[in-house]
Formats: structure tokens, sequence, C-alpha cells
């Protein structure tokens, strides 16, 4: 299954949504995860944790952040959630601060994470509309718009 097929399969979508902070932000994101059945509570603590030890590392390119916890933390299955902010927030990212999307990761271990699915997730950051087209989705369609281009 595609990532995408995932998100509205499984209801991990939230768009537009106004972040406080980049805390906030990402408790949403695990918040759908949880909702899911994916993730434990955990899990979101288990994302400050990795955040405060090694920073924010999982931004990895402008406007866009993938951050994920240990799989002991909390991860039940593998999964992903997107997030996108109708206000981007600093993930305090000296490069590619502020963040205005939000993708979550979750593997239930640390090989079963299947690489396919990577793959697909750099090939949308490498379609060059697709951060600004994600920034400006208010509707589940316009994602699908999206998606079917970059497939």
């Amino acid at each position: 299954m595609r990532f995408d097929e995932y998100l509205f399969e499984k209801q991990t979508i939230t768009l537009q949504y106004e972040a406080t902070d980049w805390r906030d932000a990402v408790r949403e994101a695990t918040r759908l995860l949880e909702n899911a059945g994916v993730v434990t509570n955990d899990y979101y603590n288990g994302i400050l944790k990795n955040h405060a030890d090694n920073g924010p590392y999982y931004v990895i390119v402008p406007f866009f952040a993938m951050p994920h916890a240990a799989p002991e933390c909390g991860a039940i299955e593998n999964g992903f959630s997107l997030v996108t902010l109708k206000t981007p927030v600093s993930f305090e990212h000296q490069e590619h601060d502020p963040v205005a999307i939000v993708l979550c990761i979750a593997a239930k271990d640390r090989k079963s994470l299947n690489e396919e699915i990577i793959v697909q997730i750099m090939n949308m950051l490498d379609y060059e509309p697709s951060i600004e087209r994600l920034r400006a989705a208010n509707t589940l369609d316009d994602l699908r718009a999206l998606f079917a281009e970059i497939h």
C-alpha cells in the first residue's frame, strides 16, 4: 500500500491545523496515530525525548518535518499521519524553519518500515510543487489530486 492510500484509509490527516508551537503540531500528528491504533500515548513522549536528545534533525527540507521515535516508545504497527499547519511554526531548525507540514512516521520495529514507502515519500518531496500544494490543501480532494499527479 502506498503511504498516501494509508493516510486516507486510516483517516490520519488533519489539514490547516492551527498549532500553538512545534510540540502541539507533533501532538496532533501522534493523536491521529493513537486514534488509528498505531501508537500508544508514549510515542509522543518518545518524539519529545528524541528532539531533546538529538535536536530537530527530522526537519529534512524547508517547511517539512518527519518526526518519529524508536519502536519501543509505543509503536504498535507501521503507520503515518499528515498534518498541515495553517500557520507554520518553528521546530528550532536553523535552516528549514518554519515547518508547515508534519508527516509523522511510526515503525513497529527497526526493520519493518518498508523501504518502498520511504522512496514514495522522497519522490513526493522531489516533485517540485508538492510542498506548496500540501501547504495550500484545504480538502482531502486537494490531497488526492496532488498524490495522483505524483504517482
